[in-house]
């Protein structure tokens, strides 16, 4: 693999982390501009800023050791790590799951965006867990 594309990998991920983690959890932890802009009102508000919390917890941690599990030089020095690293992201993707259904009811936008999350989460359980959807 290039080196450039190798560095890619690893520094766009790393971009979305630091711009996550920023803006969730240090300018606007409560989330208040972001539910000022929803389209409907949230029936328990600290429900959803908790299931959004880990969402956003589990997502970074997928967007973490995902990177690091397709650079070959890490998975030739280290094959232990290689699997532990393997086994979190998946861990982080299963786990994300029901955090990210709770959350897609209340997203901004309606059913067409609903429907466009639910098709999202269907593909990633086909592509990461096979045996869920029969293949």
């Amino acid at each position: 693999m290039n080196k450039s594309i190798r560095i890619l990998i690893l520094l766009i991920p790393l971009m979305w982390i630091f711009h996550t983690l920023s803006k969730n959890f240090i300018v606007d932890p409560q989330f208040v501009k972001f539910i000022a802009r929803k389209d409907q009102i949230l029936s328990n508000e600290s429900l959803w800023i908790i299931m959004i919390r880990i969402h956003i917890i589990l997502a970074i941690i997928s967007l973490l050791t995902g990177p690091l599990g397709v650079i070959k030089q890490i998975r030739i020095q280290s094959i232990r790590f290689h699997r532990w690293n393997g086994r979190i992201y998946v861990l982080s993707i299963l786990f994300n799951f029901l955090p990210g259904v709770y959350v897609s009811f209340f997203a901004t936008g309606g059913v067409a965006k609903y429907a466009r999350l639910s098709y999202f989460k269907y593909i990633m359980a086909r592509n990461n867990y096979p045996w869920i959807c029969g293949d």
